[in-house]
C-alpha cells in the first residue's frame, strides 16, 4: 500500500479488546473501522491471524472461528511469518516476549506505526517505529485533521 495512507500494523491485543469487550474496546473498533474505510493501510502479522483463530475456536468451534477471523481481518494485509521475521524475532534481546518481537519485526517490513494496547511492550523500540494506542492514533491522525471515524 503505497497510496499515501499511513500504514499501521495492528497488534493482536486490539482485536482481543473488541472480541472480549475490554475497557475502551470502542476505540479499538474505531481503528479497525478506519482501516475498513481506507483511512489507514492496515496490516497484521501472520501470528495475529493464527492466535485469533486459536482463541475463537476454543469458544466458537473451528468452522465459526475461521469465518469470524476472515471477516475481522478482511481489510487487512497479512505480513508473512517468514524465516527472516522469525530469525530476527528470536534473536532480538530487546524483547522478553517473542510474540511482541514478531509483531515488531513484522511492522518494520511494512508499517510506519504499531497500534497496540500495551505500549510498554514496545518502549525499547519506540525510537525505531512509532508506537501508539488507539486513542493516541485517533488524536494524532484523525482529530488533528478534522476526520471522524
Amino acid at each position: 500500500m503505497t497510496d499515501g495512507r499511513r500504514r499501521i500494523l495492528v497488534d493482536i491485543n486490539i482485536f482481543i479488546d473488541i472480541i472480549e469487550r475490554r475497557m475502551n474496546w470502542q476505540n479499538s473498533l474505531a481503528v479497525i473501522s478506519a482501516v475498513d474505510r481506507k483511512i489507514f493501510g492496515g496490516y497484521v502479522s501472520a501470528a495475529t491471524k493464527l492466535v485469533l483463530d486459536f482463541r475463537r475456536a476454543r469458544i466458537r468451534g473451528d468452522e465459526a472461528a475461521r469465518i469470524e477471523v476472515k471477516d475481522i481481518l478482511k481489510s487487512f494485509r497479512v505480513v508473512p511469518l517468514d524465516e527472516p521475521v522469525l530469525a530476527s524475532s528470536f534473536a532480538d534481546k530487546k524483547f522478553d516476549d517473542v510474540e511482541d518481537a514478531v509483531q515488531f519485526h513484522s511492522a518494520l517490513k511494512v508499517a510506519q506505526i504499531i497500534v497496540t494496547r500495551n505500549k510498554i511492550d514496545y518502549k525499547q523500540v519506540a525510537g525505531e517505529i512509532e508506537v501508539l494506542n488507539p486513542e493516541e492514533l485517533m488524536e494524532k491522525y484523525a482529530k488533528a485533521k478534522g476526520k471522524t471515524w
